[in-house]
């Protein structure tokens, strides 16, 4: 895995400075978001999916292994710990958070041109930009995130533009403020 990230390096000192800038002010202005957990997943989810529709058409499965296969290597090698369950996710923070990433990529992508890119690096560094910020995330939020991606752009109804929800579920959430001998057992020690 560490020959993923080391590629994903390697092309981003082959892109120049002024793509790489770009790609770096994307990554920092949607981590400076004041977001949710479960509304940074679905950002991330929605301009993922929207990227596989409108950049990847017939090769969006082969796109979105690519995409795995890097963000499982940036989490294992981080190993963030699980996203947190909170509050409902309001829809204008995901689609606030999904167009800074869309308008960024977007912004890189013209840096690329510009730049006279090839076509390989151009896709490894937009592969890049997702897979830096999804790796943020423990290996099980990176698989949902990607399975809601598959299933959102596989859907009949899905159109470029449209939000992705990801739904974190915490099935081993206690309630504190109850009693000890009323908390439910887990496992046995």
């Amino acid at each position: 895995m560490r020959a993923v990230v080391e590629a994903i390096n390697q092309t981003l000192r082959n892109i120049g400075s002024e793509p790489g800038r770009v790609l770096l002010d994307t990554i920092e202005s949607f981590e400076s978001m004041a977001l949710t957990d479960e509304e940074r997943i679905s950002a991330l989810a929605s301009s993922i999916a929207n990227s596989a529709v409108a950049y990847h058409g017939t090769r969006i499965d082969g796109y979105l292994t690519a995409l795995r296969v890097s963000s499982m290597a940036i989490a294992l090698e981080l190993l963030p710990p699980p996203p947190s369950a909170g509050a409902t996710p309001a829809l204008g923070h995901i689609a606030e958070g999904a167009d800074i990433l869309s308008c960024g990529l977007h912004h890189l992508l013209d840096a690329l041109y510009s730049a006279s890119i090839g076509v390989e690096d151009r896709i490894v560094a937009e592969i890049a930009l997702y897979a830096r910020l999804l790796g943020r995330h423990d290996p099980n939020t990176v698989q949902m995130v990607l399975q809601g991606v598959d299933d959102a752009v596989n859907h009949p109804d899905f159109a470029e533009g449209d939000l992705v929800a990801v739904t974190i579920t915490d099935p081993f959430r206690l309630d504190l403020t109850l009693p000890l001998d009323q908390l439910p057992t887990l496992g046995v020690a």
